[in-house]
């Protein structure tokens, strides 16, 4: 869909992007985007605008939420009855937070309430040589190596989705004026794979998005082999992780994206700690995109020669022992 500005490209990625996971015993979202809307929100997105200036665009997870809130506010599909509802139990005589449930709207198409979990996540996946198996969901790790695709599955499917079916949430939600309601999953991103890797994992969705990741140091080997398709290039910032444009970012030559590489991971700058040591800390992975005729045709991360760091979420993979 030609969308010109870069929220709405956003937003109707976020909506409209290949699920990365196959969510069992839950209904695939089915509130599919409408095409004369999104257009008619592109030539006047004056509200999008106004509505992302309240919140925190600094943070790629308040952004894909944010996005979310607008589009099940004002889509004539959609009716939102209600967000960020805290759930809490009795614990000891007194409450507790047993958890959140992210949205809950009304589904004109199908009548009937709908209760929505949403998350983005970018995960790459490490094995011992990175050419065995990708099946196993806990060898797909975040960026800062704080986050795993197993653990963030199970809490979708294991407690995120069914939390408004537990008597606390029904309780929450009664209180709202909101009765049963169906639940669903939107895990939107991308898997990385190693340079040759193409095997996907178990439970992902045949269509999931995909890229690549490679070292550092590979990268000047890696761009000669593909120098061929592609010749220009762009750093993503965040938020910008979702819908990619040539009109976004910088545009690089070959030459040009290795020497931004270098700097990156020769000067102090971009600098993360792993979660579980302050004092663990080496440049962040950058995530880069490239492009044929306007068009992106590859996403990938480069990392340190040294990653990944050695966090709570990697310790089974570097140690030989599983958390």
């Amino acid at each position: 869909m030609p969308l010109r500005h870069p929220n709405v490209r956003d937003l109707f990625w976020a909506v409209a992007s290949p699920e990365m996971m196959v969510q069992h015993a839950h209904n695939s979202l089915t509130v599919l985007p409408d095409a004369d809307w999104f257009l008619a929100l592109d030539r006047s997105p004056q509200a999008l605008e106004a509505h992302l200036q309240q919140r925190n665009l600094w943070m790629l997870g308040t952004y894909f939420e944010a996005l979310w809130e607008f589009y099940l506010t004002n889509n004539p599909n959609t009716q939102l009855l209600a967000k960020n509802v805290q759930v809490f139990v009795e614990r000891n005589g007194r409450p507790a937070t047993l958890g959140e449930i992210d949205f809950v709207y009304f589904c004109h198409q199908r009548r009937k309430a709908i209760h929505l979990e949403v998350a983005v996540k970018y995960y790459m996946f490490v094995g011992q040589d990175e050419q065995g198996s990708t099946s196993d969901l806990d060898h797909w790790i975040g960026p800062q190596c704080n986050d795993r695709l197993d653990i963030k599955y199970k809490k979708l499917i294991g407690r995120q989705s069914t939390i408004a079916q537990t008597q606390e949430g029904k309780r929450a939600l009664a209180e709202l004026g909101i009765g049963e309601c169906e639940s669903e999953i939107a895990l939107k991103g991308f898997l990385f794979y190693p340079i040759g890797n193409l095997a996907a994992p178990a439970l992902t969705n045949d269509g999931h998005q995909r890229g690549i990741w490679l070292r550092q140091s590979e990268v000047r080997e890696w761009l000669v082999h593909y120098q061929a398709e592609c010749r220009v290039w762009q750093v993503l910032e965040k938020p910008s992780w979702l819908a990619t444009e040539l009109d976004r970012f910088p545009v690089m030559t070959n030459d040009e994206l290795l020497h931004r590489v270098e700097c990156h991971f020769t000067h102090s700058g971009g600098l993360s700690g792993g979660e579980e040591d302050a004092s663990v800390r080496s440049p962040r992975p950058l995530q880069c995109a490239g492009f044929v005729l306007g068009t992106e045709v590859v996403r990938f991360f480069v990392v340190p020669d040294s990653w990944p760091l050695l966090t709570k979420a990697t310790t089974h993979l570097m140690l030989g022992s599983k958390d």
